[in-house]
This record gives C-alpha cells, structure tokens and sequence, in this order.
C-alpha cells in the first residue's frame, strides 16, 4: 500500500505484520470438531470442503487434517470432495464420497448449507444420524437447531468480527493508534453440539 494510505483494516485474511488484521480461527474450529468425533469413536472421517479459492476453506481443509495426524490417522486414507457452499453442492459431494467408501462414519462439513445437503442425503438413503453417520457443520447458522436432526456446527462470530474491526480502525481515524502499531486478532471458535453427533 502506499505512504499516504487512509486507516485501513484487514479482514478475514493471511496475517500480515505490515497491516492490522482480524480474522476467525477457521483451522482451531475444523480441528476442535475434528478432534471431537475422533473422541466419540469414528473412524473415518470425510470432510466436503468449500471452493479452494477461499482461504476459510484451506484453513478449514488443513484443521481437518490437523486432527487427523494427530490422531495416527493418514489424511490421504480418508476422503475429502470440494463443494460450492450450497446445500445442493454438499449433498453431490456426499454422493460422492459415500459411495467411494461405504463405511464413513462421520463427516466434517466447511458450513451448515453443505451440511444440510449431506442430512437430505442421508434421510433419502435411510442413512440414520447420528448412529451410522455424523455431521458437523460449520458456521452456525440461525437455521442450523431446526435441520433434521438440529445440526452440530462450530460458532462463526461474525458480529464481534465486525465490532472489534470498527472499533480499531476508529482509533487508527482517531489517531489513538500508533501508525507503526499493527496487530493480528484471530477470534476464537466454539463447538456447538446438537442431533447430528452422539
């Protein structure tokens, strides 16, 4: 950027130390509900991602396999598809994947769209959730309690992400920040359980 650049913010990007940003811990949050079917027992694990181009779904892509090597297990031995965010995505990137390998029990979707689409699959092939298959979103949408079963997904703070940027780049305005006083806030994630896991 040049010299004379006005305040600005970064959101939802790469750290950069020249720059403030502020962003949400996609690959903790993929990690921690990675971790947490891992725990209850499942073995394999899939995960639908959202298209590659978005860095949410690479962090997300790359916590998955995080818990996965953790855990002993090979990333490479365990499918994963990419959709496009919409449920209809998901649930031909579960079609997929189901049928490559019968035996997933679990699946880590990047959002709750997708993640819907996988539930309608599941309900049209007498797949039981959570029992045979469970599901976990992310995102948690306002939606998410009312799927069929309620979804368990990972918080999305987008309004504090918002409030906390607002908030600083009004003192960068201000002037109450140093020019040189660049900092990275990354928002922590939270695990939210419902119907789809045991």
């Amino acid at each position: 950027l040049p010299p004379s650049c006005p305040p600005i913010i970064f959101v939802k990007c790469h750290p950069n130390p020249s720059y403030t940003t502020i962003s949400i811990d996609n690959r903790g949050g993929a990690y921690n509900a990675v971790k947490y079917l891992i725990s209850i027992g499942r073995k394999n694990i899939a995960h639908i991602t959202g298209p590659l181009e978005w860095l949410e779904s690479r962090q997300r892509k790359a916590g998955w396999e995080d818990a996965l090597k953790e855990a002993g297990r090979d990333p490479q031995l365990h499918y994963w598809k990419e959709g496009q965010w919409s449920s209809s995505s998901g649930e031909a990137a579960f079609a997929e994947l189901i049928k490559k390998d019968p035996g997933i029990d679990a699946v880590f979707v990047s959002n709750d769209q997708m993640a819907l689409g996988v539930l309608h699959y599941a309900h049209t092939h007498n797949i039981n959730v959570p029992k045979d298959l469970a599901v976990i979103g992310f995102d948690d949408l306002s939606e998410a309690p009312f799927f069929s079963p309620p979804l368990s997904t990972t918080t999305h703070p987008l309004r504090e992400l918002g409030s906390i940027a607002v908030h600083t780049l009004l003192k960068q305005i201000e002037g109450t920040n140093s020019e040189s006083a660049h900092f990275e806030v990354i928002l922590p994630t939270q695990l939210i359980l419902r119907g789809t896991t045991p």
